[in-house]
């Protein structure tokens, strides 16, 4: 303990104590009107009841708190100085470290190889991150810049129940429409929409074209939007109708009625049953069969009844 005169007259006595979270020297003081014997012993009196106080509210405070306590309240005085923005993109860091660092945690039991771990664990992060941000500049791997693209080419901006891979397509097939539009754009667009190869024929007295498909059986999936981009990017003067490719009787005669009546009526009807090389050329007429009994019939396939010679 040491003593100061002040100017008033009056005496001030100081103690030092080490503060238990940066263990550096603090110092407390009480002012006294005199500087006898006895005012020094109610000093330090006075001095040590103020270290314990002190002391005793920061021991209290380090053994009780958990760590995620201790974030929320730095949370709550850091986020009135930064943008809403900041705050927002914190809450995955904030994630991420609870993920390492549990709530429950007691602060005063975190040491030095929990924290390495924790930055170890976020710089792997970061990693990721910065991987994920090159992604975004490219329309095939885009995930979360796919509303940023959409507004760039014009297209409505999907949400987070929209299909990825369908709003990816919509963007290609806009990147690609660009410039005259021909034949061979319709087919990449529709090409990029469905996997499926298209013909166009061109109505020109009637200021029209026909999309025919031609290896995809049905309609497929995407074919609304697959609409809306030829809307987009023929001519405004031109009409266009799409037709659609569905199986034949001659096609399903082929198959088994063991393998048939697994499927419904649609799917015989709009799903692809097998390739068309295992069909080319191979018509059959019905009354080739007309004079065979029903006991001859019932053993063979449709495809040896329509394919054997009589």
């Amino acid at each position: 303990m040491w003593m100061e005169e002040l100017p008033n007259g009056k005496y001030k006595f100081f103690e030092r104590y080490k503060d238990p979270y940066t263990e550096k020297l603090k110092k407390v003081s009480v002012t006294m009107e005199k500087k006898t014997p006895q005012a020094r012993n109610q000093a330090a009196i006075l001095l040590q009841e103020k270290i314990k106080q002190k002391l005793g509210e920061k021991q209290h405070f380090v053994s009780d708190i958990t760590f995620e306590k201790l974030y929320e309240e730095f949370e709550e005085n850091w986020k009135h100085g930064v943008k809403n923005s900041t705050v927002y993109a914190s809450k995955n860091v904030k994630k991420e470290i609870l993920k390492q660092i549990e709530g429950d945690y007691l602060v005063r039991n975190i040491d030095r190889r929990l924290l390495q771990k924790v930055i170890e664990k976020e710089l792997e992060t970061v990693d990721l991150i910065s991987k994920d941000v090159l992604n975004q500049f490219f329309i095939y791997t885009a995930t979360w810049s796919l509303p940023i693209w959409e507004r760039i080419f014009g297209l409505s901006v999907g949400d987070k129940t929209s299909n990825i891979e369908e709003r990816r397509e919509n963007l290609i097939s806009k990147l690609r429409s660009y410039g005259t539009t021909t034949k061979e754009m319709i087919a990449r667009v529709a090409k990029t929409f469905t996997n499926g190869e298209i013909d166009v024929v061109e109505d020109n007295s009637n200021y029209a074209f026909k999309i025919l498909f031609t290896s995809i059986v049905g309609i497929p999936k995407n074919i609304e939007n697959f609409k809306a981009v030829i809307e987009v990017i023929k001519p405004a003067h031109l009409n266009f109708s799409i037709e659609f490719r569905y199986n034949t009787h001659n096609q399903v005669a082929y198959l088994l009625h063991n393998s048939l009546k697994l499927k419904t009526h649609k799917e015989i009807y709009d799903t692809r049953l097998y390739e068309d090389s295992a069909v080319v050329g191979k018509y059959h007429k019905q009354n080739e069969v007309g004079n065979l009994k029903n006991n001859e019939l019932k053993t063979k396939t449709h495809k040896n009844i329509y394919d054997e010679r009589r």
